[in-house]
């Protein structure tokens, strides 16, 4: 009988072993599915951010005209910025 416990015994430390070694495992993916998700969902902030073009609104010249081309506004602020530097 005694030996029958033993058995027993070691039979249900293998399985607390394995069911431990599983539900580690689990974590484990757990734990690396979140680092992906939260990963993914910074790098679709990151491409949201870079794929948004943000324009310059109409500038008024010296003369009081309005600007609207993006050449003559980059004109307009060159000439604006450059007794600065």
């Amino acid at each position: 009988m005694n030996r029958n416990y033993q058995q027993l015994a070691t039979i249900e430390e293998i399985k607390l072993v394995k069911k431990n070694f599983v539900l580690q495992i689990q974590l484990i993916g757990k734990i690396n599915l979140r680092k992906q998700i939260q990963a993914n969902i910074f790098g679709n902030w990151i491409i949201k951010l870079k794929g948004r073009r943000k324009t310059i609104g109409p500038l008024l010249d010296s003369e009081g005209k309005l600007v609207t081309e993006d050449k003559e506004k980059a004109e307009l602020m060159n000439t604006y910025f450059t007794p600065i530097g």
